[in-house]
């Protein structure tokens, strides 16, 4: 894949699809895996039961752009490509819900990542 003109949606893809990609740097624009790459292993623990360290990691890293995708400040730009949608459908859908694991606000971005 091409490297993406948005470093901030590189670092939500990279995150989400490269994290546990040996060799590769997530904060690297060109270090985009494509989930459909043979170096892409499906990781259930980054999908479904992230360790207290990984989630501590989502929020330090993502909260304040979680946040922003909830309020829809990022959907008129990130809307704009196939990648920044699907970055965007992964803030809103699943970190939103690591984020706020276990409180009434675990699933308030995913209506909206469904819009």
């Amino acid at each position: 894949l091409p490297p993406l003109a948005d470093p901030v949606i590189a670092s939500v893809w990279n995150f989400w699809f490269a994290n546990h990609v040996p060799n590769t740097n997530p904060n690297n624009v060109q270090a985009l895996v494509n989930p459909h790459d043979s170096r892409y292993k499906f990781h259930n623990t980054l999908w479904f039961h992230p360790s207290p360290h990984l989630v501590d990691q989502m929020r330090t890293q993502f909260e304040p752009l979680v946040l922003k995708a909830l309020k829809k400040e990022l959907h008129n730009e990130w809307n704009r490509t196939t990648r920044g949608r699907l970055a965007l459908i992964l803030l809103l859908d699943q970190l939103a819900r690591h984020l706020n694991r276990n409180t009434p606000k675990e699933y308030e971005g995913s209506q909206i990542a469904s819009d």
